[in-house]
């Protein structure tokens, strides 16, 4: 496997993003996060779409005996040897000994390797607009939520339609245009709120939580 640029050079992108950030100002943002998120000692997160994990390991650092599942479709982005790395970096960094207890998955664009009615709760952090096959993703997510479990959705809140990711050249989503998809499969909106980022993407963001129904949405009469 051959990175781009070296993994320090993409934890500090990836953690800091803005030169006049500090340690601190990163610990404020990921708390605040993890708030967002309802993430509690004990969960299971299962993370859809994490890439190097090094968030995760942010989160273990904050959250005492929390569990996370990763998963990405890139494995150049999701292995044994990033993961390691992100737990030393963030370890190094803040200068703290913590446990990052977690199992990672390299999945296809349309289906999610793990049990079905098994999870409470799974993140989609900036990585929900890059999936090719959105509906049948959230299907899957539908698939693995145990009744009543959750999916949050964080991501990019762009100022009008049409714009696009100029990483993936996926085009952002509106939140209305997430919602839909969601509602479509058999989802219920619990919130919506937002958050503005100034680490590596720098702006407003959508946070939206939707909870597993078992009961189809009603049909559109012709």
């Amino acid at each position: 496997m051959k990175l781009l640029f070296p993994l320090s050079i993409l934890f500090s992108t990836l953690i800091y993003g803005q030169k006049e950030n500090n340690s601190e100002d990163v610990l404020r943002f990921y708390r605040t996060e993890i708030e967002l998120l309802a993430l509690k000692t004990g969960d299971t997160l299962v993370d859809v779409g994490s890439e190097y994990g090094l968030i995760n390991a942010m989160y273990a650092s904050l959250i005492p005996n929390i569990y996370q599942i990763l998963i990405d479709i890139d494995k150049s982005k999701l292995n044994k040897k990033i993961l390691k790395y992100s737990y030393k970096a963030i370890k190094k960094e803040y200068n703290k000994e913590f446990d990052f207890n977690y199992d990672f998955e390299i999945s296809q664009k349309d289906a999610i390797p793990l049990v079905s009615s098994s999870y409470s709760k799974i993140l989609c952090r900036k990585s929900f607009h890059e999936f090719s096959e959105q509906s049948k993703m959230v299907k899957e997510m539908h698939r693995i939520l145990r009744e009543s479990g959750e999916v949050i959705v964080i991501d990019v809140l762009p100022n009008r339609k049409g714009l696009r990711d100029n990483n993936c050249n996926m085009l952002y989503l509106m939140p209305d245009q997430i919602i839909k998809v969601f509602s479509e499969n058999n989802f219920i909106l619990k919130s919506q709120t937002q958050e503005v980022m100034n680490l590596m993407d720098k702006g407003v963001f959508s946070v939206i939580t939707f909870v597993k129904s078992n009961v189809s949405p009603p049909a559109i009469p012709l």
